[in-house]
């Protein structure tokens, strides 16, 4: 039989109980240091020097425990913590799914998903870097519940631990309802792992897959990135996403949503590696944004409607920017915004501001554009959106043409005669394809 058992950070931490254990069992120690009160047989301090790396260590680790088992017949092996987090705990958890874990510093502590069986529906992602707690597993009912919720994100074949007071065992996450003995302290834990087949992931797992594709050993092109190289991906795909929701087709939306996440979290892992700031700066700062601004929900003023509650954010914005003239305001529209958006936040900026909308008389073309702009601001329409509509009508109207004529014009006929144009489009004219 093999014994895990976590000794705790300091060295009056031991547990009475594992000190029991130590009396009766072959005692293999993770790390002799700081370690009082228990006699043990073998250390692996020596190990850290002579491993050529730590995957290799935790292994060779976890390999020379089960060998003290068939030699000895009891190991007790100690580790620092609560022991549910050690490495060389989770390889030899790998091999060996019936390890029995001693409870000499309670259940894990950090790095824990802690969630109550009746809320477990609750969950929406769990993340394999944290360790799972599920308590208060009081009947195969419920025990049903748990299971089928943590199927959405682990295999069915996923190894877990079902303690019950001083019953502990290790059982497949499918059979964690065949049991007939649940109470109230009935505890499932699900420990950390690491691998790249979860159901289900959450915003910690891709965290840790950009910080792996980023590391000196990653991946030769995600490594010498930088805010500069990539900053063009960042446009490319929100107008991706953009045509993904126009399209309707839900698939798309998730696969370019995604590619719009990655180009975000992309940035932090930069700025993380640079020492500039990282992922939680940035939805620190979101998360502020959001509360702060939504003073009629988290604050004591109350929207009657849409209009009014945008009227809250555009004020508690103004009071956050701290803007000093219209110029100021205007001047912090992006440049990089495509013309028409930005004329059109011009447009809506001036009017709040109190200038007179008297634009009727276009001198220019460039004010009628602008004038065109306003137009459909007033009528609560998207420049962008309107003009993209009215070009994909055209490209319908051209193709219909094309279509009814029964003539296909390939590249080169449209590039060797633009009369070839002309006859399957019937001879029509601009103004009848643009009526």
């Amino acid at each position: 039989m093999i014994k895990v058992a976590g000794i705790g950070l300091g060295k009056n931490e031991i547990a009475k109980k594992v000190l029991d254990e130590a009396k009766n069992c072959f005692v293999i120690l993770r790390s002799g240091e700081g370690v009082d009160g228990i006699d043990f047989d073998l250390s692996f301090d020596d190990m850290y020097d002579s491993a050529a790396d730590f995957d290799s260590l935790y292994r060779e680790m976890a390999q020379h425990v089960i060998e003290a088992e068939r030699e000895h017949g009891t190991v007790l092996y100690l580790v620092k913590g609560d022991g549910y987090f050690d490495r060389s705990v989770m390889e030899l958890f790998k091999i060996r799914g019936d390890v029995c874990f001693v409870l000499g510093q309670g259940y894990p502590s950090v790095y824990t998903v802690t969630v109550s069986a009746y809320e477990i529906e609750n969950v929406r992602v769990l993340d394999n870097s944290a360790c799972v707690k599920v308590v208060e597993i009081d009947s195969a009912e419920i025990a049903g519940d748990v299971k089928l919720k943590l199927m959405e994100f682990y295999s069915d074949e996923e190894k877990v631990w079902l303690f019950d007071g001083n019953n502990k065992k290790v059982v497949s996450l499918y059979e964690i309802d065949h049991g007939k003995r649940f109470s109230a302290n009935t505890t499932l834990i699900i420990p950390p792992v690491e691998r790249l087949e979860n159901r289900k992931y959450g915003i910690d797992s891709l965290l840790n897959i950009m910080d792996r594709l980023t590391a000196p050993d990653g991946c030769e092109w995600d490594k010498v990135q930088t805010h500069d190289s990539i900053r063009i991906n960042l446009i490319e795909e929100a107008y991706e996403a953009v045509d993904a929701i126009n399209s309707g087709n839900l698939d798309d939306m998730i696969e370019e949503l995604g590619d719009v996440l990655l180009q975000s979290v992309f940035h932090c892992v930069i700025a993380k590696n640079n020492g500039e700031f990282d992922f939680s700066e940035v939805t620190t700062r979101l998360c502020d944004k959001l509360v702060t601004r939504h003073t009629h929900v988290f604050g004591s003023n109350k929207a009657t409607d849409a209009a009014s509650a945008l009227g809250f954010w555009e004020k508690a914005k103004a009071s956050e920017k701290q803007y000093t003239s219209l110029a100021d305001q205007l001047q912090r529209i992006p440049q990089s915004f495509p013309s028409l958006l930005r004329a059109q936040k011009f447009y809506k900026k001036l009017l709040k501001n109190g200038v007179v909308d008297d634009l009727t008389q276009p001198t220019s073309a460039e004010q009628q554009l602008f004038i065109a702009v306003a137009e459909c601001a007033k009528q609560g329409l998207d420049a962008e959106v309107v003009l993209r509509e009215y070009c994909n009508k055209i490209l319908n109207k051209v193709q219909e043409a094309e279509k009814a004529s029964a003539k296909n014009i390939d590249c080169s006929a449209y590039n060797k005669n633009s009369q070839s144009t002309s006859d399957a489009l019937g001879k029509k004219s601009l103004s009848e394809l643009l009526c």
